[in-house]
């Protein structure tokens, strides 16, 4: 609390010192009032004593003064009595009535004593406009981080960033060109299930597939470029001494069944389940009888 608080008009929230006189029944100033009393309201609240009490200015001077703190200032309506005990002295009220910023307007005719300043800083910022052709920059320090002030960036790096620019537009269109493509419309959950479901069939099937193909390896032999299935693939397979059923040889073995059947024979419709033999009976290939054995 100072002598500084005392500004031309209290503000909220804002420490203030007023200045007062006290009277007595007359009107005239009462000095060295005794019993000093200084009780605050807020904004229509009960009286309590005040932080600080009223101090005469000098000596015998029936003017007094009062530090109000800021929290006391803290309302819109400050209602203030300062009593005494001083005969005939009369109760002083005092009522203040804090400001806050919007609540003071503010007309500037003049900036330090210049009425022409004010009005150019009103057509600068109503809208108006000002032109500053008379306004002048001081001298500016060059900044080395700012282009054109200290060759921080030549024209050769920036040309080397427009081909690294140039370079992602590329590789931008380049994944645009496959994106394209995609349909507008993907697949529902519903299709990929579907072809999920064949898939695993699919699946499956090839999975049973290559367990007999797996098994091919260990019955095949490589002959000179050529394969061949190995002795142990075919120790069950018939025994023989690679005869064939040739037309030639079939039409042998119908004549010797002919021979032994008769001349009704014919191998469409006859068979020769009703043929019993004594001895086991040969039929060969290459000969032109049947011979019993």
């Amino acid at each position: 609390m100072a002598a500084s608080d005392a500004t031309p008009f209290p503000i909220k929230n804002q420490a203030y010192r007023v200045t007062f006189p006290i009277f007595d029944n007359d009107g005239d100033l009462v000095t060295d009032a005794a019993g000093l009393d200084s009780e605050i309201s807020k904004d229509g609240g009960t009286f309590a004593d005040c932080t600080n009490e009223a101090t005469q200015i000098a000596e015998s001077s029936g003017m007094y003064y009062l530090d109000l703190t800021a929290t006391e200032m803290n309302a819109d309506t400050v209602a203030i009595i300062i009593k005494t005990t001083t005969t005939n002295a009369k109760t002083t009220p005092i009522v203040l009535y804090p400001a806050e910023p919007t609540d003071i307007p503010v007309n500037v005719k003049a900036i330090s004593d210049d009425t022409g300043a004010a009005d150019n800083l009103e057509a600068d910022y109503d809208g108006t406009g000002y032109a500053k052709a008379n306004s002048t920059v001081g001298t500016c320090t060059a900044n080395s981080d700012m282009r054109g002030t200290n060759s921080a960036a030549t024209a050769a790096a920036l040309s080397t960033h427009d081909g690294k620019f140039d370079t992602v537009d590329m590789v931008a269109d380049a994944i645009k060109a496959k994106t394209d493509l995609l349909p507008a419309d993907p697949a529902s959950e519903t299709n990929v299930n579907v072809n999920e479901t064949k898939i695993n069939t699919l699946d499956t099937v090839a999975d049973a597939v290559k367990v007999v193909t797996d098994k091919l390896a260990d019955t095949l032999e490589d002959d000179v470029g050529t394969c061949r299935f190995t002795e142990n693939a075919l120790e069950q397979a018939p025994s023989g001494t690679g005869g064939d059923a040739t037309a030639e040889n079939q039409t042998s073995i119908i004549t010797h069944l002919t021979d032994a059947k008769g001349t009704g024979f014919v191998k469409d419709t006859n068979s020769l389940v009703n043929v019993t033999s004594a001895s086991p009976v040969n039929i060969d290939h290459d000969s032109t009888s049947i011979v019993n054995e």
